[in-house]
């Protein structure tokens, strides 16, 4: 059975939406970050495809496709995702009513179809919001249907989708669309490394391994009507911000910080591992697309350096999530070397040439420190003594701050 592993709850739960997720959890057994995930995919569904940021590759699209992994009856993925459409339906009344479908089609033409309904005279379809709790019919329907993985790649860019039958053809305009899905951990280990896997598919996906957080008691337990009544009113009135921001920019000086910081971090949890980066090559484009949604939360038109945290921090720990899910992955990283020589060393700690000897002295000074980056659970730590203070390496489970040397 798959364990969740250490995240950074500082950094993940940031903002309005995180203070939301938060005080939904205290009403609930469900896990916080499922909370977030949903909430997220629907916030990223209800602003719009007008809403975009700019890459050097060029304009990218705010829809967030979230997977919720946890085990049937104790991850709690369903009370995460009811509790977090409770408050979108209330936030959004009649978008909530229209536009959220609680399943995925199980064929090319029923996608197309489905966004057509929703679209207008010249084949702009309405933002929308796919909630599948079985995600294993959608992975046997992709079995059948090649057509259905083909379109959901393009609509994760959104590229307009085209589909002809000798009686129709249908087309939609830059299709945008949010997607909660639920999967056990076996089942969404069984698609990783397939066709649809490698061949960009799931990997637009965020997995999120989720666990009931906490036990409340059958009956008596605490009256989470409040607490949904108050986050939707938050919610109604961030959506209703956001949805009037038509770019987010990033800054020159925001960017050269997410070069040195925020893409090396990611790029060290997967380098050298080729499994691990097939199933998150698109981490990057997750990354800024979470900052962006966290920008707009707070009515930001502007993504600043702290949405890049978030943002690191629930990417890392979906990739985590792959790692845990997929064994084979696991101690193949340098990250996760590092990892494992500094929780040997316990609570004395090691210095950094002690961890060079341990993981071997092939390894340059650079690739250590950017891997360090993507292990906020290392605390490290200035130890005073004669001559030149040593850096001792301590594993936390609780995300330290680091000291520079």
């Amino acid at each position: 059975m798959a364990t969740t592993p250490a995240r950074d709850d500082k950094a993940i739960f940031a903002g309005p939406l995180g203070e939301i997720a938060r005080n939904l959890g205290k009403v609930s057994e469900a896990d916080p970050i499922g909370i977030l995930a949903t909430i997220l995919s629907g916030f990223s569904s209800y602003i719009g495809p007008t809403t975009k940021v700019t890459t050097t590759a060029g304009e990218m699209p705010l829809s967030l496709w979230t997977i919720l992994v946890g085990t049937s009856g104790r991850g709690r993925k369903g009370q995460a995702t009811s509790i977090g459409l409770r408050v979108i339906e209330k936030a959004w009344k009649s978008w909530g009513q229209e536009n959220v479908l609680h399943s995925l089609p199980g064929t090319g033409l029923g996608l197309v179809t489905e966004l057509s309904e929703h679209a207008d005279e010249e084949g702009s379809t309405a933002p929308m919001l796919f909630v599948e709790e079985e995600l294993d019919t959608t992975i046997n329907a992709m079995k059948r249907d090649t057509k259905i993985g083909v379109y959901l790649r393009k609509a994760f860019d959104g590229s307009d989708l085209r589909h002809k039958t000798s009686v129709a053809s249908i087309r939609i305009k830059s299709p945008h669309f949010g997607i909660v899905a639920h999967v056990q951990p076996k089942n969404y280990k069984a698609i990783l490394g397939g066709r649809d896997s490698t061949g960009g598919t799931w990997n637009r996906f965020l997995p999120l391994l989720v666990a009931r957080a906490r036990t409340l008691p059958v009956f008596g337990g605490p009256d989470p009507q409040p607490v949904i009544k108050k986050a939707a009113k938050a919610l109604r009135a961030i959506g209703s911000a956001a949805r009037e921001i038509e770019e987010v920019t990033v800054s020159a000086r925001t960017a050269k910080a997410f070069e040195k910081k925020h893409r090396i971090a990611l790029e060290a949890l997967i380098d050298g591992n080729d499994e691990l980066a097939e199933q998150c090559e698109r981490a990057l484009a997750h990354c800024v697309r979470v900052a962006a949604l966290y920008a707009l939360a707070e009515g930001c038109d502007e993504i600043f350096v702290r949405h890049f945290d978030a943002a690191l921090a629930l990417v890392s720990y979906s990739i985590a999530t792959v790692r845990e899910i997929m064994p084979e992955t696991t101690g193949e990283s340098l990250p996760n070397r590092i990892a494992e020589a500094v929780k040997a060393a316990g609570e004395e700690g090691m210095t950094r040439s002690e961890l060079w000897d341990a993981i071997g002295r092939s390894i340059k000074a650079e690739e250590i420190t950017k891997a360090l980056l993507s292990l906020p659970q290392i605390q490290q730590t200035k130890k005073m003594g004669r001559g030149r203070p040593s850096l001792i390496l301590r594993w936390t489970e609780t995300p330290a701050k680091t000291v520079a040397a």
